[in-house]
C-alpha cells in the first residue's frame, strides 16, 4: 500500500524592491577598468621579427593565442599580419610578423 502524498504550499515569490534613481550619470563603457595593454610586443615589431611564448603547445593553445593576437592588433589599429608556429627546437609557440 502507498503512502499518501502530502500536499506541497505553493511557493510564494520574494518581492524584491528597488530604489529608482533620478540624475544618475550613465558611466562611460570603459568604467569597469577601461582598456589593458596587450602584453605581448606587437606594436614594437616589423616584418620578419618573432618572440617566443612560454607555454606548453597544444592546437588549442596555438588557436587562442592566434585570436588574442590579431584581436589586440585590430584594437590597437595595427595594419599588421601575424603567425603562430610551433617552434619545434623549445617545443613552445612563436609568433611572426608577416605582413
Amino acid at each position: 500500500m502507498s503512502k499518501p502524498k502530502k500536499e506541497r504550499s505553493p511557493i510564494k515569490p520574494k518581492k524584491v524592491q528597488f530604489q529608482i534613481d533620478e540624475n544618475i550619470p550613465l558611466p562611460t563603457r570603459n568604467a569597469g577598468g577601461g582598456k589593458k595593454p596587450c602584453k605581448y610586443p606587437i606594436s614594437k615589431m616589423e616584418v620578419g621579427h618573432s618572440f617566443l611564448v612560454e607555454k606548453v603547445y597544444t592546437r588549442a593553445r596555438a588557436n587562442v593565442l592566434a585570436t588574442t593576437i590579431r584581436t589586440a592588433a585590430k584594437k590597437s589599429g595595427l595594419k599588421a599580419k601575424f603567425s603562430v608556429r610551433k617552434d619545434a627546437d623549445v617545443g613552445a609557440l612563436r609568433v611572426w610578423r608577416v605582413a
